[in-house]
Parts: structure tokens; C-alpha cells; sequence
């Protein structure tokens, strides 16, 4: 098995290579990528085992460079869960070794995976978290049916006063959006 580490942000086949995995999801795309290092100058370090041009595991990590607490590895930043993917019946354990011994090698004082499949079925000590997960129906009607009254209520009463939602890009918006951010937080 060979490891190889990818940088999304310069290989131009890479989100195509990732959408033909079924578990895939935006956090491994290389637009989160992009985000994470244009804002916080993270440095992509996905590790991946490639066969047949096929995507058969990935673990996509950022490398985070701190003054005060050395570098880490998180897998991967503002994320709840960004598991490792990979195929059913893939051995985790040489993937894993090699993650270990590259961040040993270039000195991660720690390696952080939001979800614990990278560790099972391994030898490596690990602790894990709970993970909360909301199964909402795809449905709008039985979402709302499973509110509480007074929320049914107040959105009935949001909708008949003219409350809207929609998605903007503008720098109105975003004042908008920051003016009612900092009153609430003043609220709370």
C-alpha cells in the first residue's frame, strides 16, 4: 500500500477523485481547503491511499502552525466530524502508522481526528468523543410538526409578519447580519 499526500488546493483532479467516494462530504472538499488556508493559513496535508485512480481512504488533515503550542494536525478545523474515509474492508493500521511517523518527523505535538474510525480496528491508543447527531426528515411539514408549540407558534407568527430567510452574498447582508449578531450576543 502506498501513502501519498495530496494537496487539494494544486491538484486539479482531486474533487473529482472525491466525489466518486460515497461517504464524501464538503468538509474534504478542496473548497473548505481553500477557506481553511485563506483565512488561517493552515497547510493541507491529506494523507491518501490511491489505487486504479480510485479514491480508497483518505484522512484529510490541516497543519496547524501555533507560537505558543507548536504544531498539531486536526482533521480538520471548524468541523464536528471529518472521519477518515475509506473503502469497507481497508486496514487502517499502515495508513495510520504513516500519518504517525510523518507527524513525528516533522514534530506534531499532537494529531487530532474528529471521529473515531481512523482508530478502529487498530492497535494505536486513541480516546473518543461523543458525537451528537440530529436526524432530520427531509420533509419541511414533519420537521415542523416535531417542534414544540410555542415554536410552531412564533414561526406561524414570523411568517404572517412578513419574516423572511434568504441566502445573500452582499456587504449590506453582512452588516445586517453583524448588526443582529452583536445584539444578540449583547443578550446573552
Amino acid at each position: 500500500m502506498s501513502v501519498q499526500i495530496l494537496n487539494p488546493l494544486s491538484d486539479p483532479d482531486y474533487d473529482k477523485m472525491l466525489r466518486a467516494h460515497s461517504e464524501y462530504s464538503f468538509f474534504h472538499s478542496s473548497s473548505w481547503a481553500r477557506v481553511l488556508r485563506q483565512a488561517y493559513n493552515y497547510q493541507p496535508r491529506y494523507f491518501a491511499v490511491i489505487q486504479k485512480n480510485k479514491l480508497k481512504a483518505l484522512l484529510a488533515l490541516m497543519e496547524i502552525r501555533t507560537a505558543f503550542k507548536g504544531p498539531k494536525a486536526v482533521s480538520l478545523p471548524f468541523t464536528d466530524n471529518c472521519d477518515l474515509l475509506s473503502t469497507e474492508h481497508f486496514d487502517r493500521t499502515p495508513l495510520m502508522d504513516e500519518i504517525l511517523a510523518y507527524g513525528r518527523q516533522v514534530g506534531w505535538r499532537t494529531l487530532e481526528v474528529r471521529g473515531e474510525s481512523a482508530f478502529q480496528a487498530t492497535n494505536l491508543p486513541y480516546s473518543a468523543c461523543y458525537v451528537h447527531d440530529l436526524d432530520l426528515p427531509k420533509e419541511p411539514d414533519l420537521l415542523f410538526a416535531q417542534f414544540r408549540s410555542n415554536t410552531r407558534r412564533n414561526i406561524r407568527k414570523a411568517a404572517k409578519n412578513g419574516v423572511t430567510a434568504k441566502i445573500s452574498r452582499s456587504l449590506d447582508a453582512l452588516r445586517a447580519y453583524y448588526g443582529l449578531h452583536c445584539m444578540t450576543r449583547k443578550h446573552h
